[in-house]
């Protein structure tokens, strides 16, 4: 069987705590309005990540601040239970970031987590 894909980027928020001029962020929006993602959802895409035996790359983020979601902590520690040899990784602008949430996202799976400076 051939691999569907090695990386999976999943945006959970559609927010950030930046405007950069060269992101959709930083640009006018045309909707202003916020969302998250359901925990129904988060489940769904997990279980169907582990019916694959997915090992490859999981991303909870796109072009999102992924700390805006409270629930982040939690989200890595479920993606590590269901697919437990994937490679679990964050990007963050390092806004919200501080060494007890770092610990924390540790805790929970995180491979590797990368702070854009800007």
């Amino acid at each position: 069987m051939t691999e569907l894909f090695r990386a999976i980027l999943i945006e959970t928020c559609t927010t950030c705590t930046r405007s950069c001029w060269f992101c959709k962020f930083g640009q006018e929006r045309q909707d202003e309005s916020i969302s998250r993602m359901d925990w129904e959802t988060i489940h769904k895409i997990l279980e169907n990540l582990k019916s694959l035996q997915y090992s490859g790359r999981i991303s909870w983020y796109n072009i999102n601040e992924p700390l805006m979601d409270r629930r982040m902590a939690e989200i890595l520690r479920l993606t590590r239970e269901y697919c437990p040899q994937a490679f679990i990784s964050l990007a963050t602008n390092g806004d919200l970031l501080d060494a007890n949430l770092y610990r924390s996202l540790k805790a929970s799976g995180l491979d590797a987590l990368g702070i854009s400076i800007y």
